[in-house]
């Protein structure tokens, strides 16, 4: 695995640092070094403790040889980094004296980031519930619900083991013992039916690991500290893989006798004063049970360890996926919980907002008093005082009291409240299938690119805030890129200006026909404009493709000499969000809101969905000479 990209960050900041204190001068203008050093300061729980040493280092020689040199007030944003790392070289001029940082440099700044702290938190939840609903969607389309059972059964033993005095070591067979099975399938303690049920399974995983050795989390604090947690609940979980049933070879050996049981009695019968005729009727009958036994626990033995291999397969996937979606601050691969957009009135002048910009999504309101605002195109009024705070959406009200959520069929209000903050984002999911399926082939090319490992490291520094799997590190790269495009004169130069200087900042390399094959994707990828599908499938090079209406039984495809089916999803409650699970007999390939690719051995399976459609492409694999 090559450098991680906050670690290529941190030398350039080094470089840049070093280079201002000999010459006075900075490649990309002095701005670049404070854009760089917030970034860096923002991703620092992704930092190793020897690397934020080298950042603190770094920033104090920045403070101490600018003199106070004042940043840009302004957020600090890598993909300005990288458009403007052609910039021209600044001087050092006057400045005043206290510097701004992320973190504050007053009481009044430094509890400002702790607010929002909390409310980044507040938001990454529900960033999670997508996947979160995903999970639960997949686990409610597999036939016997063995993931589900194995992750239940983690926590119930988890429970069972928080007691013991070797609680926090690794996981191992002499550290950690596995006494509750995983459970059947009408166990009366879980409900591996419900979808809201197999949810809850989720999210109760995921906050033991988010709240290691915090006040509310059941279990003590571990030996390898809160970066080890996501480890310590893997191995746990493959603890249970490798013992399903608690020391049984099956769920069902409650037996009476064993065979080793069996061969005592044959070995005392010898021993008894016995007629001859008797002995040897009970020494045929014990013979005649042995071989029955024998043969049941050899059956047994070879089912447990296609059962083992199976459940250790099914830990190792959902993990491997869960992993992209937590921080690295726990031991997962993601950034760490963040707000987008600036804060309006806010205290710290690096983060403070005077007006909402047009086109902005999400923005963090500081509620001095009264507001109105428009926000992705829709007016807002925020009104109350102190606790009592009411926010209307288009004439939709809803109480400001923790987190809330605003459902007009495909649009997604969200507000996030801690003290007198709130965090308000707004999110339209009404695109068109052609629109779906041109996202669904960009993320394809990478992740098919023979040049996919350097892609990714750059639509990793445009994505900025990394989280999810491959395909989501992608998707939010390209929607970031098109909003930064969206600016300029012209949309091609821009997007190629823009992957350029990421990929400089990546430290990678792109061959040139692979960055024109990229830029033009990029620039066909126009939100929900984008309405003939027919253009879009033809111009993908699928072999096969069918599109079917959306409706509430299972929809079965045809194609690539597969029966596909299709189902959706959904849990209860007005805001719950839908899913839908494509599956093969017996096999789930995943489940989906907007797209899923799978691969397949002669090539990839695309599914995306529209409003009322969706619609399944098989892709064949590119014929190399």
């Amino acid at each position: 695995m090559g450098p991680r990209l906050e670690s290529i960050a941190l030398e350039l900041l080094e470089y840049k640092v070093e280079e201002y204190g000999s010459t006075r001068l900075v490649r990309g203008g002095l701005s670049s070094v404070w854009e760089l050093l917030g970034m860096l300061n923002r991703e620092r729980e992704r930092l190793s403790a020897a690397e934020r040493a080298r950042l603190d280092e770094a920033a104090r020689t920045m403070a101490s040889t600018s003199e106070g040199q004042t940043p840009l007030a302004a957020v600090p944003s890598l993909v300005s980094l990288v458009l403007d790392d052609e910039g021209s070289v600044e001087l050092a001029g006057e400045v005043p004296e206290k510097t701004p940082t992320l973190h504050g440099s007053t009481p009044e700044e430094r509890e400002e980031h702790a607010v929002l702290q909390r409310l980044a938190r507040r938001v990454w939840w529900d960033d999670l519930e997508q996947y979160v609903q995903r999970v639960a969607a997949g686990w409610r389309a597999e036939r016997d619900r063995f993931t589900a059972r194995l992750v239940f059964a983690t926590l119930q033993n988890l429970q069972r083991n928080a007691d013991r005095s070797t609680f926090g070591h690794d996981p191992g067979p002499r550290v950690f013992r596995v006494i509750e099975p995983i459970p059947t399938m009408n166990d009366p303690l879980v409900s591996l039916s419900d979808l809201d049920s197999l949810a809850e399974i989720v999210r109760e995983l995921i906050n033991v690991v988010m709240t290691s050795g915090k006040v509310g989390n059941p279990l003590p604090p571990l030996e390898r500290g809160e970066s080890g947690t996501f480890a310590y609940v893997r191995n746990a979980a493959l603890s249970v893989a490798n013992d399903p049933y608690a020391g049984r070879m099956a769920p069902d050996t409650n037996r009476s006798v064993t065979s080793t049981q069996l061969r005592l009695a044959l070995q005392e019968l010898g021993k008894e004063r016995l007629p001859e005729e008797e002995r040897a009727a009970q020494r045929r009958d014990l013979e005649r049970r042995l071989v029955e036994v024998s043969a049941k626990e050899r059956s047994d033995r070879q089912a447990f360890q296609r059962d083992t291999g199976m459940f250790t397969d099914l830990v190792e996937a959902f993990f491997g996926r869960l992993a992209g979606y937590l921080p690295t601050s726990v031991g997962g691969e993601a950034a760490g919980p963040q707000l987008e957009g600036g804060i309006l009135f806010g205290v710290n002048p690096i983060l403070r907002w005077d007006k909402v910009p047009p086109g902005a999504t999400s923005v963090t309101v500081r509620m001095v008093g009264p507001l109105r605002l428009a926000l992705a195109g829709h007016d807002l009024a925020i009104a109350g005082v102190g606790r009592a705070r009411t926010l209307y959406l288009d004439g939709e009200e809803l109480e400001l009291d923790g987190s809330g959520i605003i459902q007009r069929d495909r649009l997604r209000l969200g507000a996030f409240r801690e003290g007198d903050y709130v965090h308000l984002r707004i999110r339209n999911d009404a695109r068109s299938l052609g629109s779906r399926l041109a996202d669904a082939l960009v993320v394809n090319s990478v992740l098919t690119s023979p040049q996919r490992s350097e892609l990714l490291a750059v639509f990793k520094v445009i994505a900025n805030n990394v989280r999810g799997e491959p395909n989501e590190v992608v998707d939010q790269a390209v929607a970031r890129a098109n909003v930064v495009a969206a600016r300029a004169p012209d949309k091609s130069k821009a997007l190629d200006g823009l992957l350029r200087g990421a990929a400089r900042a990546a430290g990678v390399l792109i061959s040139e026909p692979v960055m024109r094959e990229t830029v033009g994707r990029l620039a066909g990828v126009d939100g929900a404009a984008v309405t003939d599908v027919a253009a879009i499938v033809a111009a993908s090079g699928a072999s096969e493709h069918q599109v079917k209406t959306i409706t509430d039984e299972p929809m079965t495809f045809d194609l690539a000499n597969l029966k596909i089916t299709v189902r959706q999803y959904r849990g209860r409650g007005r805001t719950a969000q839908e899913s839908l699970v494509a599956m093969l007999p017996g096999q789930v390939l995943g489940s989906f809101a907007d797209y899923l690719l799978v691969p397949r051995p002669n090539g990839t399976l695309l599914f995306a969905r529209g409003e009322e459609e969706v619609a399944v492409l098989f892709l064949p694999a590119p014929v190399t000479a």
